[in-house]
């Protein structure tokens, strides 16, 4: 599977990553890892998440107020 982002998700990436390291640090890697987390269930998961319009499917990003939506 072949992961791309679409440039808005590049910019909230980048923006909660800095949100979370100011308000403790350390914080903003565990979201990126969190969210690499939900990524490799995506990989490795074909049914994970849950179905969305137009064959995607939403999975949440374990410990933050994230998703992700992917194309399968």
């Amino acid at each position: 599977m072949k992961i791309r982002f679409v440039n808005a998700a590049i910019v909230e990436l980048r923006r909660a990553t800095r949100h979370y390291e100011m308000a403790a640090p350390g914080l903003g890697g565990r979201v990126s890892d969190a969210i690499d987390a939900t990524l490799h269930r995506a990989q490795t998961t074909s049914r994970a998440g849950t179905p969305t319009a137009g064959g995607k499917r939403r999975l949440n990003v374990k410990g933050f107020p994230y998703s992700l939506i992917v194309d399968v």
